[in-house]
């Protein structure tokens, strides 16, 4: 690899760290701040913090943001999301992880050293994911559907 490419690795990496970073301690505004959320159609709204119990639902679900840009890098993250899983289950076709028998099943993973996505296998361990586990079969399948900008969105690369 010549150091102009891992120099650029490298930015990028930083970029994503400071991403990741950024959602560890959470934004919360301040009383008569303006800001913005999801609105159940998926549109960033505008709106004034007020600190009533409604905001504190707002605030309590993780959908607040400083700028309507955040606000629509998440729902454009959201749809990425549900596309991916669409096409999981349209590539299981029917198959569901079965945890009872102590097979496989494989779930998505981008491997940051090397800028790729990886499947990772479980038996047992039933880890919340936003992605749907797969069959051993379908990792191919489901990385040659995927676009880069998916990848991009659903992992803050």
């Amino acid at each position: 690899m010549e150091l102009a490419e891992l120099e650029v690795k490298y930015k990028e990496m930083g970029e994503a760290i400071e991403r990741l970073k950024a959602l560890k301690g959470r934004w919360k505004p301040e009383v008569n701040e303006y800001c913005y959320y999801i609105a159940g159609a998926g549109n960033p709204l505008r709106w004034t913090f007020r600190g009533n119990n409604t905001d504190g639902d707002i605030v309590s679900l993780a959908n607040v943001y400083k700028t309507e840009e955040e606000a629509q890098y998440e729902v454009n993250r959201r749809k990425a999301i549900v596309e991916v899983n669409d096409i999981i289950e349209e590539l299981n076709d029917g198959w569901e992880p079965d945890w009872s028998s102590g097979r496989d099943k494989f779930f998505l993973q981008y491997d940051m050293a090397n800028s790729r996505l990886v499947p990772v296998s479980n038996e047992a361990f039933k880890t919340p994911l936003e992605l749907g586990y797969f069959n051993s079969g379908n990792f191919d399948k489901i990385q040659d559907r995927i676009t880069q900008e998916q990848i991009k969105l659903i992992w803050r690369l």
